[in-house]
């Protein structure tokens, strides 16, 4: 751990231990969005089946992750409220409780762990995982909020893409988003493979209405029902300090069961103001996108003007939410509990009740021939 975490304040309790689990969970969890309270009860486990098809594809069976959500009328993060028939708080969006941060330790998750994604319920796991330039999409589960992840099992082997995909999503049973070309300056694109009853066949792209010419199209977030996408791309206004474009966060809707290739409207640029209207144009990164549309978590380096003495842990977390998935994001709140100095902080994935979110810490300076450093994994929880 870099020394700059040293005396942060971290929760003594940390996730590990992870026990061996020879299947991992098959059976999706329906209804609405489990709270931590009643998640904790374990889910019996399916065994998976896999197939290799004529060209080599290795797949493991897919689960189901559909979730029923239930929409919540807000238009900040500070009045989200969402009631039973009793009348008590079923999630976290409107929680004043503090995050607990407690680092993530993926043991026996398989070799290099990376890019995690949860289903709605928080209790099966996407990742990607593998050798260096190899990784390929795998799952886990847990039968609990708060229990570790167990029961690592490989989707897929698609000989020839390892080390050009990554953030691997998937969405209800059979449709697996990616970043395809994570390895580029430019021409990255979003991708999909789609479970064809015996296989995951290679992944294609979502195609000219959403990836743009040698614009970075990456970083996949969906909705539970998979109508709404939201993804970064590097097409904001000009970054003096990078002299390129910003990165920018851009939206696309499709119907409900809508082709995800072709379905896609043309994605717009989603306005974030103020930040989206900095004469500095900061970045804005890491999508992380609630089960129901209606809240965003993400990455951005506002208010700091980067400069080489202010690049270093510039990036910060902040959340909007919205009455509707066709209404406009309300003001951002930033969460400065989840920062650390001299660290950038990206979100990556938060469960459908918004009490469990889970955050990476990376370092990154503009010296030459230094790249991206991960630093840690961290889950970050809160009370309803």
């Amino acid at each position: 751990m870099r020394s700059a975490l040293a005396g942060v304040g971290l929760c003594a309790a940390t996730i590990g231990c992870v026990l061996a689990n020879p299947a991992f969970d098959g059976d999706g969890q329906t209804g609405a969005a489990t709270s931590a309270a009643t998640s904790a009860a374990a889910t019996e486990g399916e065994t998976t089946t896999t197939s290799t098809d004529t060209a080599g594809v290795t797949s493991t069976a897919p689960v189901d992750t559909t979730t029923t959500i239930t929409a919540t009328d807000t238009t900040d993060t500070t009045d989200t409220t969402d009631t039973t028939t009793t009348g008590g708080a079923t999630d976290c969006w409107s929680s004043r409780s503090p995050w607990y941060v407690t680092e993530f330790e993926p043991v026996e998750l398989g070799e290099n762990p990376r890019d995690f994604r949860y289903d709605p319920d928080g209790l099966g796991l996407t990742y990607m995982a593998g050798a260096m330039g190899a990784q390929m999409p795998h799952r886990a589960s847990r039968a609990g909020l708060g229990d570790p992840f167990g029961g690592a099992a490989q989707l897929v082997f698609w000989g020839g893409l390892g080390g050009t995909i990554g953030e691997a999503m998937l969405v209800g049973a059979d449709e697996l988003f990616l970043s395809k070309g994570v390895d580029l300056v430019n021409g990255a694109d979003l991708v999909v493979s789609r479970w064809d009853g015996g296989s995951w066949p290679l992944p294609q792209e979502l195609g000219p209405a959403v990836n743009v010419g040698m614009a970075n199209d990456r970083t996949p977030a969906l909705t539970a029902d998979g109508t709404v996408l939201v993804f970064e791309r590097n097409g904001g206004p000009l970054n003096k300090y990078f002299d390129a474009p910003a990165l920018r966060l851009y939206g696309a809707q499709r119907p409900l069961g809508g082709d995800p290739q072709l379905g896609f409207s043309p994605p717009a640029q989603l306005a974030l103001p103020p930040i989206t209207d900095d004469i500095d144009a900061p970045l804005i990164t890491c999508p992380t996108l609630s089960a129901d549309g209606l809240h965003l978590f993400f990455g951005s380096t506002y208010p700091t003007p980067l400069s080489k003495e202010t690049i270093v842990g510039a990036v910060e977390l902040y959340e909007v939410a919205r009455a509707a998935t066709d209404s406009p994001w309300g003001q951002p709140h930033h969460h400065a509990e989840l920062h650390f100095d001299d660290l950038h902080s990206c979100p990556r994935t938060v469960t459908a009740d918004g009490c469990e979110l889970l955050f990476e810490s990376f370092f990154f300076s503009l010296e030459e021939g230094t790249m991206p450093e991960m630093d840690g994994v961290f889950v970050a929880r809160r009370d309803p």
